[in-house]
């Protein structure tokens, strides 16, 4: 599988730079805080950019960062208390749309999801054929008028669901890809990341400093060349995201590999993840055309950035670490099925839910 405008030398561009910024992470004086180490590095690498404006940029990874891993924890204490993502998100996007013209934001949260359907339908038809190129012009396509509804809490109640039913099967898509697509030839060396990291709960200070090396590597990328939509569209805080997804899925496939949770498990943990970065773009407003190209560019791009953290992990996971992928692929494709099986008309929904309102 091959995504138009991404090339070998690309991914392996993302794979070297991940790696370079993970074993320079690592090697880090203790001493040494994370901006001033994060805004070094981005200076040294991207020489045309200011030490004022490398700082900056660093300033925004790191407070990124925070805020996924504080988006996370909130979702995952929310499903601990038996609530569901589905709830998590309906609370954020009405928080939200808290002084907002409710009428225009869900006319946005509509086109956020036919955004989404339209990426994932994208997706499956080339997960359907392993030689498939998949072709995403970035050009804004001409969009459909929107459907009319009178948006009120109930309403906007009825999309979030299908932006949740969407993002969890982008996330089953992007995990079910074929393990050889857009894999960074990188060296492996094993026992880079000690093992005792794949354990941490909640996480610890080597996945924040992990996560940051990972968003300002591709933040270096994304200037560097072109990736189609990302080096022109996502500022910071999206490529944090894509990042920080990157580092949680290879955390997830490694506690799989190891035997400390099931597919099922490290499978909801990367739905959470998911839905938590698509709740965040909602909240930074990004252009509703952008989200057709999470499923098909953003995810992938975070699964390279997924093997490139394997290929340094302990050599423990190294062993059972493709036998770990290929077995998280073959579930999530079944469950990919499932969720299109289920998936149900945002449109039809709304109505029923009006229906049902009025009736009471």
């Amino acid at each position: 599988m091959q995504i138009a405008g991404i090339n070998q030398e690309t991914v392996n561009l993302i794979g070297a730079t991940v790696k370079d910024f993970a074993t320079s992470f690592l090697a880090k004086d203790s001493q040494t805080d994370h901006l001033t180490w994060i805004s070094n590095e981005l200076a040294a690498r991207l020489p045309e950019n200011s030490a004022g404006n490398a700082t900056e940029i660093g300033q925004q990874i790191i407070d990124g960062v925070s805020d996924f891993d504080g988006r996370l924890e909130s979702l995952r204490q929310a499903c601990a208390q038996g609530g569901t993502t589905e709830d998590w998100l309906r609370g954020r996007l009405m928080g939200d749309a808290h002084g907002r013209d409710l009428q225009e934001y869900g006319n946005y949260l509509e086109k956020v999801h036919e955004g989404l359907a339209e990426g994932n339908a994208t997706m499956a038809r080339a997960l359907e054929s392993p030689t498939a190129t998949i072709e995403l012009p970035e050009e804004a396509a001409e969009e459909m008028p929107s459907s009319g509804t009178e948006w009120n809490k109930y309403t906007i109640s009825a999309v979030a669901e299908g932006i949740d039913q969407q993002a969890h099967l982008a996330s089953a898509n992007g995990l079910s890809m074929p393990t050889d697509a857009l894999t960074p030839d990188v060296p492996i060396t094993p026992d880079m990341i000690p093992p005792e990291y794949y354990d941490a709960e909640p996480p610890s200070e080597l996945d924040r400093g992990l996560k940051i090396a990972a968003a300002g590597a591709l933040t270096v990328v994304s200037q560097k060349v072109h990736i189609p939509y990302i080096s022109a569209l996502f500022p910071v805080q999206g490529i944090v995201d894509l990042a920080c997804w990157g580092v949680e899925g290879a955390k997830c496939i490694g506690r799989v590999a190891k035997g400390d949770i099931s597919i099922s498990e490290g499978l909801e943990r990367m739905k959470r993840t998911t839905i938590s970065v698509v709740a965040n773009l909602i909240h930074h407003g990004f252009g509703a055309q952008i989200f057709k190209a999470i499923p098909v560019v953003g995810i992938p791009v975070s699964m390279a950035v997924t093997k490139v953290l394997g290929s340094i992990s302990p050599q423990k996971i190294q062993e059972k670490l493709h036998e770990g992928v290929t077995a998280v692929a073959t579930v999530a494709k079944d469950v990919a099925k499932g969720i299109v099986a289920t998936v149900k008309s945002v449109a039809n929904e709304i109505k029923n839910m009006v229906a049902s309102f009025f009736d009471w």
